[in-house]
């Protein structure tokens, strides 16, 4: 599983897109590095102005 805390929200970005391109699913894990590991296939990616990169997601564990 790769971790991407430590790279940039362009390179996390990109990571998310091609995941999105090529139908495969990725791992989630909360900003905290807490809670449940999820596997999501993700839907749309949103990139405001300000703020995080939110990912609208169905999880494959619900």
């Amino acid at each position: 599983m790769k971790r991407t805390a430590r790279q940039t929200s362009t390179r996390t970005l990109a990571d998310l897109i091609r995941a999105v391109g090529d139908k495969r699913a990725v791992t989630y894990i909360d900003s905290d590095g807490e809670g449940s590991v999820r596997t999501i296939e993700i839907q749309d990616i949103r990139t405001p102005n300000k703020g995080p990169i939110i990912v609208r997601a169905m999880c494959r564990m619900r």
